[in-house]
């Protein structure tokens, strides 16, 4: 909407044989004014540590898939300020989510992410679709059918395809973690 353009897209497939330091070297060379990265948290720290020692100072952005603890832990200074879309609010105060968030700490000794909270959903739905209909035939359908759903972070709804439509927020890397841009 504002002008912008991709000037370069860079597949990869994820692995032990990675060359981040080539795929940097690839970015660079085409003078971006930013970059997206769309892979894991692993992956997004790699291109971003490459990126850091190739003395970029680019404005960075990832997509949700790389939105977890992990991708601070292993990219450091390198993915400070970094942006990310996504539909977990880590500093929800909703009754639902503090009683996960309580519980998710009491059980693994950490706070959850967003995995842990879309896994915790998902089950949920599963067992609320399981009250309806115990037939593995029709269990896709009893989904759609009941559509909206109660999670940590409020209720959602399934499209006719099983997607969900949820709110997003984004959020930027800042002191080694992560704060919601308001």
């Amino acid at each position: 909407k504002r002008g912008g353009k991709v000037i370069k897209k860079i597949g990869f497939t994820s692995g032990a044989d990675i060359h981040f330091t080539q795929l940097a070297e690839q970015i660079l060379q085409t003078q971006p004014e930013a970059v997206l990265s769309v892979a894991n948290a692993l992956d997004t720290a790699m291109f971003a540590l490459q990126l850091h020692k190739a003395g970029s100072k680019l404005p960075l952005a990832a997509s949700e898939w790389a939105a977890t603890e992990k991708v601070i832990d292993l990219g450091g200074p390198a993915v400070e300020g970094m942006i990310i879309d996504q539909f977990f609010d880590r500093d929800s105060q909703l009754p639902a989510y503090q009683s996960f968030r309580s519980a998710y700490k009491k059980r693994f000794a950490a706070e959850p992410g967003f995995p842990s909270v879309a896994g915790y959903d998902a089950a949920n739905a599963l067992f609320t679709a399981l009250d309806h209909s115990t037939d593995p035939a029709t269990l896709k359908q009893t989904l759609l059918d009941i559509s909206v759903f109660s999670g940590a972070q409020g209720t959602f709804r399934l499209d006719k395809y099983g997607d969900s439509n949820r709110p997003t927020f984004l959020v930027k890397i800042e002191n080694g973690k992560f704060k919601r841009i308001k």
